[in-house]
C-alpha cells in the first residue's frame, strides 16, 4: 500500500506540479478580420486565473461546490473583466431599423471556481455588470473607428437601456488525449457541456473541440468571452509548441438580453431564433511562458430577420508562471 500510495503522489505531482500555475490572458474578438462590422463586433477581456493544489482560501469552498463523486483534488479560480458590443447592419440610420439587431454593450466582471483532475473539470462562474449605456460601448467602438479611420455609427442614442446583469453559469469539461498520432504528434479531444442562468443570458450549449500538434497546451481549452469561465492549465509549458483546432458547438436560447431587449422597459428587439450553431477554427503556438492562438468562428443566425450568417476572429495571448 505504502508503495502504491508514492506511485500516485509521483504521477500527480508529474502531471499537476506542486506549485500553482497563475496564468494572465488578453482576449480579443473583431470581426473587422472578416471584413464585416455588425451584429456582435467587438470583445475585449483580461483575465487571470490559478491552477493549484496547495490549501488556498478557495479550499473548502470550491470541493464543497464539486462534490460530485469525482476524484477532483486540484483546484482553480479566476476573474474576467470584459466588454462585449452588438450593433445592427444599417449604422447610418439614427434609430435602430425594424428587424434589424439593436445596439447594445456589456461590460462585466467575472469570476470562475473550479475543481479538476486530470480528465474532469466543473467551473462555476458568476458575471456581474451593466448593460446600456453605462457600459461604455459606443466610447469604445468610437475609439476603434477613429483609430482605423472607419465611419462612425449614428443609432449609439437608440441602443439598449441601462439595466444590471447578474448571471450564474456552470460548465462540465472532459478532455480526452491522444499520443504520437502521425509524426510524432499528439491530439485532444475537449467535450463542454452546460448552461447560463440570468437576466443577459439563459441557455444551454454543448461543444466539442479537438487540437493535434507538437507539445500542444495541457489545459481544458482556451479562454472564451461567452462563458468568461476560467482557463485551467494542468502543467507549465516549455519549449515550442504548434498545434492547429476546430471545434463545433449548438446552443439552446431562451433568453438573450441583446436580441430580447431590456428586462423591464420598452427597448428595440428582434425575434430571436432558439437554436443556433457555430464553427471555428485557428492555428496556436507557444514558447515556454508565452502563447497565443488566432481563431475564426462563423456563427449561424441568432435572429429571425438576419440576412447572412456572422463572422469574426478570436485573438487569445496568454503568459503563465
Amino acid at each position: 500500500m505504502l508503495k502504491q500510495g508514492l506511485i500516485v503522489t509521483l504521477i500527480s505531482l508529474t502531471l499537476f506540479g506542486s506549485e500553482p500555475i497563475d496564468r494572465v490572458t488578453f482576449l480579443f474578438d473583431n470581426d473587422f478580420f472578416a471584413k464585416q462590422d455588425m451584429y456582435y463586433t467587438h470583445g475585449w477581456g483580461l483575465q487571470w486565473s490559478r491552477s493549484y493544489d496547495d490549501h488556498l482560501w478557495s479550499e473548502k469552498l470550491i470541493a464543497s461546490l464539486f462534490s460530485l463523486g469525482v476524484p477532483q483534488t486540484h483546484r482553480a479560480i479566476g476573474f474576467t473583466l470584459a466588454q462585449q458590443i452588438f450593433t445592427p447592419k444599417d449604422k447610418n440610420s439614427y434609430l435602430t431599423t425594424p428587424g434589424d439587431r439593436p445596439y447594445a454593450g456589456w461590460l462585466y466582471l467575472g469570476g470562475s471556481a473550479a475543481g479538476y483532475s486530470k480528465e474532469r473539470a466543473d467551473i462555476l462562474t458568476i458575471q456581474m455588470g451593466v448593460v446600456g449605456h453605462s457600459a461604455m460601448a459606443k466610447e469604445t467602438q468610437d475609439f476603434f473607428h477613429a483609430w482605423f479611420e472607419n465611419d462612425q455609427a449614428n443609432g449609439w442614442n437608440d441602443q439598449l437601456h441601462d439595466e444590471p446583469g447578474l448571471l450564474l453559469a456552470y460548465e462540465q469539461r472532459r478532455r480526452m488525449t491522444f499520443e504520437n498520432v502521425t509524426y510524432g504528434s499528439e491530439a485532444d479531444i475537449i467535450t463542454k457541456v452546460g448552461g447560463v442562468l440570468g437576466n443577459v443570458h439563459t441557455n444551454a450549449e454543448m461543444t466539442v473541440d479537438g487540437r493535434i500538434g507538437w507539445n500542444i497546451p495541457k489545459d481544458f481549452g482556451a479562454a472564451s468571452l461567452h462563458t468568461a469561465a476560467t482557463a485551467i492549465s494542468l502543467k507549465k509549458r516549455t519549449g515550442l509548441g504548434i498545434f492547429v483546432y476546430g471545434g463545433v458547438s449548438v446552443k439552446a436560447v431562451l433568453r438573450n438580453i441583446f436580441l430580447d431587449g431590456n428586462t423591464f422597459q420598452e427597448s428595440p428587439r428582434v425575434d430571436k431564433k432558439w437554436l443556433i450553431g457555430s464553427l471555428r477554427s485557428g492555428v496556436g503556438i507557444s514558447w515556454d511562458e508565452i502563447a497565443m492562438t488566432y481563431g475564426y468562428r462563423v456563427m449561424s443566425k441568432e435572429f429571425k430577420t438576419q440576412p447572412d450568417m456572422h463572422e469574426y476572429g478570436e485573438i487569445r495571448l496568454n503568459y503563465q508562471w
